[in-house]
């Protein structure tokens, strides 16, 4: 199958501009489902429910114009993770799986010498497509921020992509 990296060459881009003499941009993706813009207050909402969110949105990147590449939770995902539509990559329809030799957001980055790693909630398949360098241990009761504080300090040195993916989606 022929490498499309459309989407995945925006992190890549992205991180050659804001690169320091040297040293690469590390990526953290904070992924949950079910919400809006509206229900963060660095997007507007007059409570501010969020203030980490917002701290981190004030000392890093924010998008103002994106979508969802598909209004189903594992097809969208899979949009970011591999850079291409649901349709093209093979998932999407909820409980499907990506055809063999789907490139992802791993396949770009570990050439460069990147950790591409994830905690939580994957719920896309196969693992022969949707690869990771360091799976922290999956939870279904909260994310294990102990594991995650852990990874940050283990990979100080070395560029690293982590997916962080909340595993409590679908609910009010």
């Amino acid at each position: 199958m022929k490498n499309n990296y459309a989407a995945i060459a925006f992190f890549l881009i992205l991180s050659a501009v804001q690169a320091r003499a040297g040293e690469k941009t590390n990526f953290v993706f904070f992924l949950s489902d079910d919400q809006l813009k509206a229900d963060y207050g660095c997007y507007g909402l007059p409570v501010d429910l969020t203030p980490t969110v917002g701290r981190l949105a004030h000392e890093g990147l924010v998008f103002d114009k994106m979508f969802a590449a598909e209004a189903i939770c594992a097809p969208s995902r899979t949009a970011l993770l591999t850079g291409l539509y649901p349709i093209r990559n093979g998932l999407f329809v909820q409980h499907a799986s990506a055809r063999s030799g789907t490139q992802t957001i791993y396949d770009a980055l570990t050439p460069l010498d990147y950790d591409v790693s994830r905690v939580g909630k994957v719920h896309v398949k196969p693992d022969s497509v949707f690869r990771w360098s360091t799976p922290i241990r999956p939870t279904k009761k909260k994310l294990p921020a102990d594991d995650i504080d852990a990874y940050f300090s283990s990979h100080a040195d070395k560029p690293f992509c982590l997916f962080i993916m909340s595993h409590y989606p679908h609910r009010p």
